[in-house]
């Protein structure tokens, strides 16, 4: 068993045994908050939201007050705060998501483009599949006549991130069309 000792000299239970003891509630709490909403949440956010519960609950041990309620109770409140925190980072990160509508953006890039110069309209159909959904994000935006700092925006991105992606496309399509042809020879 470790023991981890806090500055107010209270002793922290071993991780392990916070785990099994809470672990139960902390998931029933998670996923009544979740529930509302669940048909169109990612799988894995109760599991996330559980995780997160459990570690704030077991770095704040020392900070219960059993003058409050009991520990229970105050990990079914950590936990329901937890799930909102995880539910409302999920809700930022699919607004920020840019839908694709693939077949027509694939097909919008245009040869004279900057950062699509390499990319040959009769092999995009074949290469755009098997780009990453961050490369296909951002060159599409580019499609659609957006600048740098606008796909920036759009995607919720550093300015620096979105120029290396820009610059680093053309050689994986390059490669990628590579590749296809050796498959198809």
């Amino acid at each position: 068993m470790v023991l981890i000792v806090d500055t107010n000299n209270t002793s922290l239970p071993d991780l392990n045994a916070v785990l099994d003891r809470l672990q139960p509630l902390v998931r029933a709490s998670v996923l009544a908050v979740l529930r509302r909403s669940w048909a169109r949440l990612p799988a894995d956010l109760a599991d996330d939201a559980t995780q997160e519960a459990l570690i704030a609950l077991w770095r704040h041990w020392g900070q219960f007050t059993p003058a409050r309620g009991t520990r229970e109770a105050w990990a079914a409140a950590v936990a329901r705060h937890k799930a909102i925190d995880e539910y409302r980072r999920w809700q930022r990160h699919a607004q920020r998501a840019v839908p694709l509508d693939e077949a027509r953006d694939a097909t919008t890039l245009l040869s004279d483009d900057p950062a699509a110069g390499v990319l040959r309209r009769v092999r995009l159909a074949e290469v755009w599949p098997r780009l990453t959904v961050t490369d296909r994000q951002c060159l599409a935006l580019m499609a659609r006549g957006y600048v740098h700092t606008e796909i920036a925006a759009a995607l919720g991105w550093p300015l620096g991130t979105v120029k290396t992606r820009l610059h680093s496309v053309p050689g994986r399509v390059r490669r990628l069309d590579r590749r296809l042809d050796q498959v198809a020879a």
